[in-house]
């Protein structure tokens, strides 16, 4: 069954200024309907216009001029203002809802965005892409004097693209990289514009190369797993046309992390500025995303490292394997200031910080414990109160030997703590040079919406 659906303006059904007929007569002629569906302002009460009369007129028009077999139903609104957006909606969304044929799978709905008030034309284009009428059409009737073909479709595709890139930007803001991937998938296949379409495609891979990164699945995400390719071979094929400077822009970054990835896939043994930064990162993403959890959990273990990483370079002591530690020097040090200290047996954090502190007297971490905070309360704390407050809280919480949540409170300073620790630990790696983190995803997201053609 057809269906065509309507507001009822003033020059319905045929126009005063024009002595054409109007858009609904017009796209009845058309589109022969089965039944048209009017939706006029009601008369009386205290409608500052009113469209029912109008309503009638073009039902006798259709069932005279056009044919009796199409069925009309006039439905009027009770608007006091028809120029009011936050009233039409409900009203008409009501009165959809109450028609369950509507939804039924032969039924074939029409939408005149052309009659009614601005806003009520305005409406279907919120409805069409609401889901609420799947699959319905939408239709625009020109003035005679602008154009000889007066009817025109419009497409519902074109507000789904835009809507896709407005979830786009929400979900680079959360680092929701499956999400952003699946939405790629659907803009490939709808959108208008062909320099659109092939983008979407490529930036769908990446995103699922991001995906990988985001599970420290490196290697993936390097290489590929089989079934898709790893961001090597997708930077390697990215070639931007002459001219395109955000595409160039785009070129670069994907080199930087290949870059990365590469050091990432063979560095997974050991601790390293590369691997520590990324972890970082993950846990910056697991903060945005409301998984306070997880960025504590990824908080100790980036702090574990840095710890085992300060031992190796500057004092030769191999932590996961003490008895293989190349300073042997250094080693029997510790084991005579260390009681109970054995070869076989890894050091943990507070073993670690120990040795630091009271064997090697080292200058960098008791610099930094002494360093000051702005916690998130506000107030101002050491990194070395602190480390306390974090240990308690990891105890206590499901990351350790508890069953407590973790607040975003204490994550919040675990990230402070780690940005002060990087800044001690490893002055001359540049954390916001790091080409994996949300100002990346900004500028992929402005590549696709900007500079492409049909």
């Amino acid at each position: 069954m057809k269906i065509l659906l309507s507001f009822v303006g003033e020059q319905d059904p045929i126009s005063e200024n024009t002595n054409e007929e109007g858009s609904i007569v017009t796209l009845c002629r058309q589109l022969h309907p089965d039944a048209v569906y009017l939706y006029p302002t009601a008369s009386g009460g205290t409608a500052l216009s009113e469209t029912q009369s109008h309503a009638a007129i073009t039902s006798h028009w259709i069932a005279t001029e056009i044919s009796p077999s199409i069925q009309v139903r006039i439905e009027p609104l009770a608007l006091s203002d028809p120029t009011d957006f936050s009233a039409i909606l409900p009203l008409i969304h009501r009165a959809l809802k109450e028609r369950p044929e509507l939804r039924e799978e032969d039924c074939e709905i029409h939408l005149n965005c052309s009659s009614g008030t601005p806003q009520m034309k305005s409406i279907w284009l919120i409805i069409a892409n609401s889901g609420l009428l799947p699959g319905c059409r939408l239709w625009q009737v020109i003035n005679p004097k602008f154009a000889a073909e007066r009817i025109k479709e419009l497409q519902v595709e074109f507000l789904e693209e835009e809507n896709i890139l407005n979830r786009l930007s929400a979900f680079a803001g959360q680092f929701l990289f499956t999400q952003m991937a699946e939405e790629m998938g659907r803009l490939r296949n709808i959108s208008l514009f062909a320099a659109r379409r092939e983008k979407a495609r490529f930036l769908q891979k990446i995103f699922w190369v991001y995906q990988d990164w985001d599970m420290i699945k490196y290697k993936e995400a390097y290489a590929g797993d089989g079934k898709r390719s790893g961001l090597k071979k997708l930077a390697a094929g990215f070639k931007p046309a002459p001219g395109d400077l955000e595409g160039k822009n785009l070129k670069k970054t994907l080199v930087k992390q290949v870059a990365i990835l590469e050091k990432l896939q063979w560095a997974n043994q050991k601790e390293t500025p590369d691997n520590l930064s990324d972890l970082y990162f993950n846990a910056q993403r697991c903060f945005v995303r409301g998984n306070f959890t997880d960025t504590l959990a990824r908080f100790w273990r980036v702090y574990e490292g840095m710890l085992y990483y300060q031992l190796r370079k500057a004092y030769g002591i191999e932590p996961a394997h003490p008895g293989s530690s190349r300073n042997q020097v250094n080693l029997k040090l510790l084991y005579a200031a260390v009681p109970g200290a054995m070869p076989q047996v890894a050091f943990g954090v507070r073993r670690s910080e120990i040795v630091l502190q009271d064997v090697f007297h080292d200058k960098t971490f008791l610099e930094l414990t002494e360093c000051t905070l702005q916690t998130e309360k506000g107030v101002s704390d050491t990194v070395g109160s602190l480390l306390r407050e974090l240990r308690e809280t990891r105890n206590d919480s499901i990351v350790a030997h508890g069953m407590k949540p973790v607040e975003r409170q204490a994550a919040a300073n675990a990230l402070k703590v780690l940005q002060e620790l990087f800044a001690g630990f490893f002055p001359t790696n540049n954390l916001a040079q790091y080409p994996f983190q949300y100002i990346n995803l900004r500028s992929i997201v402005e590549y696709l919406t900007r500079n492409f053609s049909a």
